[in-house]
């Protein structure tokens, strides 16, 4: 990762966790604009990878997909 923010989901232990990599240049930023309840990515290179179970694949050679994130929206509830 270069500048941009990376998003992966991870089995690890029965579990899926999320992460998120920010570079410290945009955190500050990131928090505040998340905290709002959305961080448009406007100039930010923002993807999410995640693993592909075997039987999805369609390319031996690739395990994992890779999405482009315009825009991540935290919707609180009850």
């Amino acid at each position: 990762m270069a500048d941009g923010i990376e998003i992966y989901v991870r089995p690890s232990g029965g579990r899926n966790l999320l992460h998120f990599h920010v570079p410290i240049a945009l955190r500050e930023q990131f928090v505040q604009d998340f905290s709002n309840g959305r961080f448009d990515a406007e100039g930010v290179d923002v993807h999410l990878e995640m693993p592909v179970r075997a039987e999805y694949f369609t390319d031996p050679s690739e395990n994992h997909l890779r999405f482009k994130i315009d825009s991540i929206s935290l919707i609180p509830g009850d």
